[in-house]
Protein backbone atom coordinates (compact mmCIF):
# COMPACT_ATOMS: atom_id res chain seq x y z
CA UNK A 1 0.00 0.00 0.00
CA UNK A 2 2.87 2.39 0.66
CA UNK A 3 4.71 1.54 -2.55
CA UNK A 4 7.70 0.05 -0.76
CA UNK A 5 10.23 -2.06 -2.65
CA UNK A 6 11.77 -5.41 -1.73
CA UNK A 7 14.91 -3.67 -0.48
CA UNK A 8 12.71 -1.84 2.07
CA UNK A 9 11.67 -5.12 3.74
CA UNK A 10 14.22 -4.99 6.54
CA UNK A 11 13.31 -1.41 7.44
CA UNK A 12 9.59 -2.26 7.30
CA UNK A 13 10.09 -5.20 9.65
CA UNK A 14 11.90 -2.89 12.09
CA UNK A 15 9.02 -0.39 11.90
CA UNK A 16 6.39 -3.06 12.50
CA UNK A 17 8.30 -4.58 15.42
CA UNK A 18 8.78 -1.14 17.01
CA UNK A 19 5.09 -0.34 16.50
CA UNK A 20 3.99 -3.61 18.06
CA UNK A 21 6.45 -3.61 20.96
CA UNK A 22 5.88 0.01 21.95
CA UNK A 23 2.11 -0.39 21.97
CA UNK A 24 1.69 -3.80 23.59
CA UNK A 25 0.03 -5.26 20.51
CA UNK A 26 0.72 -8.21 18.25
CA UNK A 27 2.11 -7.94 14.74
CA UNK A 28 -1.14 -9.58 13.61
CA UNK A 29 -3.14 -6.73 15.18
CA UNK A 30 -0.93 -4.20 13.46
CA UNK A 31 -1.25 -6.01 10.12
CA UNK A 32 -5.04 -6.08 10.47
CA UNK A 33 -5.05 -2.34 11.21
CA UNK A 34 -2.81 -1.57 8.25
CA UNK A 35 -5.05 -3.58 5.93
CA UNK A 36 -7.78 -0.98 6.52
CA UNK A 37 -5.77 2.19 7.08
CA UNK A 38 -2.72 1.98 4.81
CA UNK A 39 -4.31 2.82 1.43
CA UNK A 40 -6.00 5.95 2.80
CA UNK A 41 -2.95 6.93 4.86
CA UNK A 42 -0.75 6.76 1.77
CA UNK A 43 -3.28 8.79 -0.22
CA UNK A 44 -3.17 11.57 2.37
CA UNK A 45 0.63 11.62 2.50
CA UNK A 46 1.31 9.72 5.70
CA UNK A 47 4.46 7.64 5.86
CA UNK A 48 4.39 4.03 6.96
CA UNK A 49 6.17 5.17 10.15
CA UNK A 50 3.49 7.70 11.04
CA UNK A 51 0.70 5.27 10.22
CA UNK A 52 2.21 2.54 12.40
CA UNK A 53 2.82 5.01 15.24
CA UNK A 54 -0.77 6.27 15.10
CA UNK A 55 -2.06 2.71 15.17
CA UNK A 56 0.25 2.13 18.13
CA UNK A 57 -1.32 5.02 20.03
CA UNK A 58 -4.77 3.62 19.30
CA UNK A 59 -3.59 0.22 20.57
CA UNK A 60 -2.34 1.84 23.78
CA UNK A 61 -5.91 3.09 24.25
CA UNK A 62 -7.21 -0.47 23.77
CA UNK A 63 -8.28 -0.02 20.13
CA UNK A 64 -6.61 -2.71 18.03
CA UNK A 65 -6.86 -4.61 14.78
CA UNK A 66 -9.67 -3.79 12.38
CA UNK A 67 -11.18 -1.32 14.89
CA UNK A 68 -7.99 0.76 14.83
CA UNK A 69 -7.61 0.49 11.07
CA UNK A 70 -11.20 1.50 10.41
CA UNK A 71 -10.97 4.40 12.87
CA UNK A 72 -7.79 5.70 11.25
CA UNK A 73 -9.11 5.22 7.69
CA UNK A 74 -12.34 7.08 8.41
CA UNK A 75 -10.70 9.69 10.63
CA UNK A 76 -8.00 10.61 8.11
CA UNK A 77 -10.50 11.04 5.30
CA UNK A 78 -12.77 13.22 7.43
CA UNK A 79 -9.84 15.19 8.88
CA UNK A 80 -8.46 16.01 5.42
CA UNK A 81 -11.92 17.05 4.26
CA UNK A 82 -12.53 19.18 7.34
CA UNK A 83 -9.13 20.88 7.23
CA UNK A 84 -9.42 21.57 3.50
CA UNK A 85 -12.68 23.35 4.16
CA UNK A 86 -14.67 21.31 1.65
CA UNK A 87 -15.58 24.51 -0.14
CA UNK A 88 -16.88 24.75 -3.67
CA UNK A 89 -19.35 22.87 -5.80
CA UNK A 90 -18.93 19.52 -4.07
CA UNK A 91 -19.48 20.73 -0.52
CA UNK A 92 -22.30 18.80 1.03
CA UNK A 93 -22.11 15.90 -1.43
CA UNK A 94 -20.98 13.55 1.30
CA UNK A 95 -23.23 13.14 4.29
CA UNK A 96 -22.40 15.48 7.17
CA UNK A 97 -19.77 17.52 5.32
CA UNK A 98 -21.17 20.83 6.52
CA UNK A 99 -21.18 19.65 10.13
CA UNK A 100 -17.63 18.36 9.99
CA UNK A 101 -16.30 21.59 8.45
CA UNK A 102 -18.18 23.62 11.07
CA UNK A 103 -16.77 21.39 13.83
CA UNK A 104 -13.25 21.87 12.56
CA UNK A 105 -13.64 25.66 12.32
CA UNK A 106 -14.20 25.74 16.10
CA UNK A 107 -10.58 24.65 16.40
CA UNK A 108 -7.68 26.75 15.17
CA UNK A 109 -5.43 23.85 14.15
CA UNK A 110 -3.15 24.38 11.19
CA UNK A 111 -2.68 20.76 10.18
CA UNK A 112 -2.05 21.02 6.44
CA UNK A 113 1.28 21.71 4.78
CA UNK A 114 1.75 24.17 1.89
CA UNK A 115 0.66 21.47 -0.58
CA UNK A 116 -2.63 20.83 1.21
CA UNK A 117 -1.47 17.48 2.61
CA UNK A 118 -1.67 16.54 6.27
CA UNK A 119 1.44 17.47 8.23
CA UNK A 120 3.29 14.66 10.04
CA UNK A 121 0.70 12.91 12.16
CA UNK A 122 2.33 13.66 15.52
CA UNK A 123 2.11 17.39 14.71
CA UNK A 124 -1.54 16.95 13.69
CA UNK A 125 -2.46 15.13 16.90
CA UNK A 126 -0.63 17.58 19.15
CA UNK A 127 -2.25 20.58 17.39
CA UNK A 128 -5.72 19.06 17.74
CA UNK A 129 -5.02 18.07 21.33
CA UNK A 130 -3.94 21.61 22.25
CA UNK A 131 -7.01 23.11 20.58
CA UNK A 132 -9.34 20.72 22.38
CA UNK A 133 -7.71 21.56 25.71
CA UNK A 134 -9.21 25.03 25.26
CA UNK A 135 -12.69 23.50 25.38
CA UNK A 136 -13.49 22.93 29.04
CA UNK A 137 -16.91 21.32 28.69
CA UNK A 138 -16.55 17.57 28.01
CA UNK A 139 -19.88 17.54 26.18
CA UNK A 140 -18.73 20.25 23.78
CA UNK A 141 -15.38 18.51 23.32
CA UNK A 142 -17.17 15.27 22.47
CA UNK A 143 -19.51 17.08 20.09
CA UNK A 144 -16.60 18.71 18.24
CA UNK A 145 -14.70 15.42 17.91
CA UNK A 146 -17.82 13.60 16.72
CA UNK A 147 -18.57 16.37 14.21
CA UNK A 148 -15.08 16.01 12.75
CA UNK A 149 -14.50 12.26 12.97
CA UNK A 150 -18.06 10.96 12.96
CA UNK A 151 -20.17 9.58 15.76
CA UNK A 152 -18.74 6.07 15.58
CA UNK A 153 -15.05 6.94 15.14
CA UNK A 154 -15.17 10.11 17.28
CA UNK A 155 -14.83 8.17 20.52
CA UNK A 156 -11.77 6.38 19.16
CA UNK A 157 -10.14 9.66 18.14
CA UNK A 158 -11.05 11.15 21.51
CA UNK A 159 -9.15 8.27 23.15
CA UNK A 160 -6.24 8.99 20.80
CA UNK A 161 -6.28 12.72 21.60
CA UNK A 162 -6.41 11.99 25.34
CA UNK A 163 -2.86 10.62 25.17
CA UNK A 164 -0.30 13.02 26.64
CA UNK A 165 1.98 15.01 24.34
CA UNK A 166 4.89 13.02 25.75
CA UNK A 167 3.20 9.71 24.91
CA UNK A 168 2.52 10.93 21.39
CA UNK A 169 6.09 12.14 20.90
CA UNK A 170 7.58 8.98 22.41
CA UNK A 171 5.57 6.67 20.14
CA UNK A 172 6.47 8.56 16.97
CA UNK A 173 10.13 8.79 17.98
CA UNK A 174 10.29 5.06 18.78
CA UNK A 175 8.84 4.08 15.40
CA UNK A 176 10.74 6.67 13.35
CA UNK A 177 14.03 5.75 15.00
CA UNK A 178 13.54 1.99 14.63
Amino acid sequence: SFGLEIEDTSALVDILVAGANNANQKIEDLGESLKYAAPVAKTFGLTVNDTVATIGLLAQAGIRGSDAGTALRTGLARLQLAASGAEGKLRGVSRGTGMLVKGFKVLSSDILDVNGQLKPMDEVLIALKRDLEGVSDIGQKTEIVQAIFGREQGSKFLALLNRSEQEITDMYDAVRNS
